[in-house]
């Protein structure tokens, strides 16, 4: 996460930053990111937006599981994908 805020030329919060450690710690940061994301897609939809676009980052899976704590489910399961 601070090499790619690092390449983006942004600032994490030390919040954030001293959330992580402690995450990676107990082997939550996963959770942690997934909760983070959430929050803020939550507060972005609750405010007006209409669509929300993900990069993935190789990491489909999270993005499914923020989703999915907004509520959102697949209509149908994918299969035979690429």
């Amino acid at each position: 996460m601070q090499r790619f805020a690092a390449q983006c030329g942004t600032h994490i919060p030390q919040v954030i930053a001293d959330g992580f450690r402690n995450a990676m710690r107990d082997g939550t940061e996963t959770l942690l990111a997934t909760a983070l994301a959430a929050e803020l897609c939550d507060d972005l939809l609750q405010g007006g937006v209409e669509h929300l676009h993900f990069y993935t980052l190789n990491r489909g899976t999270m993005t499914r599981n923020v989703l999915h704590a907004l509520g959102y489910t697949a209509e149908r399961a994918l299969q035979n994908v690429a």
